[in-house]
C-alpha cells in the first residue's frame, strides 16, 4: 500500500493522498483470488512516507509471521495498522467454500491531520473472490475497538533475539554556547557546527 506514485492518476483519483494497491488505485485495483483451504502469505507493506494504514480481511483471521523483516511466533489477529515505512507478513486461511466472496477494507489515516469529509480518513475497499458467481457475504458492521489489531498483540521474534544486539555504548555530548556576537554555537561530542540564520 502507498500514499504516493509518480503514475499521474488524474482519470482514477484526483485527490492526494491516494492509496495504491498492488500499483493500482485502491478501489479499482483487481480482485484477489483464493482457492478454498489454501494458505496464502500476504505481504503488506506501507509505502507512505507520511499516513498511516489500517488493513483487515473480514471472516478471515490473520497469522503474524514477520514484522519489519523480523519472523515472529506467530499472532493471530484480525487487522494491520501499518505506520510509514512498516511491513508485516500474514497466513491467512482460504474457508473451505466457495459460496461467498468477501469485501476487504483499507483505511488511509493520520492523528496529526484533523479529520476532513470525504479526504481523511478515507476508505477503500476491493474484492476477496472465491468464485466469480458467487455474492458478496453481507456483514454486519464492527468497530475498530471490537477487533484485535497488531499494535495490541505481543510480538515476539521467533529466535527470540535481538535483531542487533546491543554490544557497545555510544556517549552524545552536547553543548551549546552563544558568544558576544550572537550567532548560536552548537557542538555534538565535540563535532561543531554553526546554525544558518
Amino acid at each position: 500500500m502507498s500514499d504516493y506514485s509518480t503514475v499521474k492518476f488524474a482519470d482514477l483519483s484526483p485527490f492526494y493522498p491516494t492509496v495504491l494497491i498492488n500499483g493500482i488505485n485502491g478501489n479499482l485495483t483487481a480482485p484477489i483470488e483464493l482457492q478454498p483451504r489454501k494458505r496464502y502469505r500476504f505481504r503488506v507493506i506501507s509505502m507512505s512516507s507520511s499516513y498511516w494504514f489500517k488493513f483487515r480481511l473480514p471472516e478471515h483471521k490473520m497469522q503474524i509471521i514477520e514484522a519489519d523483516g523480523v519472523y515472529s511466533e506467530p499472532s493471530e489477529v484480525d487487522g494491520l495498522t501499518l505506520g510509514p515505512g512498516q511491513r508485516f507478513s500474514a497466513i491467512v486461511t482460504a474457508h473451505d467454500t466457495v459460496a461467498f466472496n468477501y469485501i476487504y477494507n483499507v483505511t488511509l489515516f493520520a492523528d496529526f491531520v484533523p479529520p476532513a469529509l470525504g479526504l481523511l480518513p478515507r476508505y477503500y475497499s476491493g474484492l476477496l473472490r472465491y468464485n466469480s458467481d458467487a455474492p458478496v457475504k453481507q456483514l454486519p458492521a464492527v468497530s475498530d475497538e471490537e477487533l484485535i489489531w497488531n499494535n495490541i498483540v505481543k510480538m515476539q521474534a521467533l529466535d527470540k533475539q535481538l535483531l542487533l544486539p546491543v554490544d557497545r555504548q555510544i556517549v552524545l555530548t552536547v553543548r551549546s554556547y552563544i558568544p558576544e556576537f550572537g550567532i548560536p554555537y552548537y557542538s555534538f561530542s565535540d563535532f561543531a557546527f554553526n546554525q544558518t540564520l
